[in-house]
């Protein structure tokens, strides 16, 4: 993958926590014929994420995976979701397609939102410093506001969707979990593909039982009846 900063590699499907960066779920990519998936590449989500459907949780992934056809299966299995999509994905409405053909007069304006609902799922473009698209299935067509950074060095308190303030919020459990990977490297770089795989597992092992270290080792929390001694 040319636009990638390492673009050599064996691909791996993960599912993070969001708050931590613990590792859930991974499958190793082996080929397009690897599942015969009708949706694409992109309902991988399924695969990483099938221990948790049906269950009411809340996925929330990139462009790359996001897709109606994917929001819509989710749905069924009892499983919201939140991404940013690609505005040429099928079925994604003509009317909040904005790209470089759009008339200027026709274009979004900055801070300017338009949505759309259809049943639980709602389809948002909000102009930033560039347009953002999002499709979400668990989040009301209602703006937020946020405290943003301005040019003054200032903050200030700024109009944002409720769907891309919950994204922000929740989305990078897998950003999370490759950086302390980035922080503590394994192994070396060697011609024998599968060491890759086994270092990633090792990798992943260390990471996830510190991760679990810090959760669990802490002090215990004190009765309300307890005091402190003077």
């Amino acid at each position: 993958m040319k636009s990638k900063p390492t673009p050599w590699g064996v691909k791996v499907w993960c599912s993070a926590d969001p708050d931590t960066g613990y590792l859930l779920d991974f499958d190793v990519y082996t080929g397009k014929s690897q599942t015969g998936m009708k949706g694409g590449l992109g309902h991988h989500v399924m695969t990483v994420g099938k221990r948790f459907l049906e269950k009411g949780h809340h996925f929330y992934h990139d462009n790359f995976f996001t897709s109606i056809q994917l929001a819509d299966e989710l749905l069924d299995l009892k499983t919201r979701c939140c991404g940013t999509i690609r505005i040429n994905r099928k079925g994604w409405p003509k009317e909040l397609t904005f790209n470089k053909k759009t008339k200027k007069a026709d274009r979004l304006k900055v801070g300017e939102v338009k949505m759309m609902q259809r049943g639980n799922m709602v389809a948002t473009v909000w102009q930033d410093k560039r347009t953002i698209a999002l499709l979400s299935t668990n989040e009301q067509p209602v703006v937020g506001s946020a405290l943003r950074q301005t040019g003054k060095g200032r903050k200030e308190q700024k109009a944002i969707p409720q769907p891309i303030l919950t994204y922000n919020k929740n989305m990078g459990g897998v950003d999370n979990f490759d950086a302390h990977r980035a922080y503590y490297p394994v192994g070396r770089p060697c011609r024998k593909w599968w060491r890759y795989l086994l270092w990633f597992f090792v990798q992943t092992s260390l990471i996830n039982a510190f991760i679990i270290y810090k959760r669990t080792n802490q002090p215990a929390p004190k009765s309300s009846r307890q005091q402190d001694p003077l």
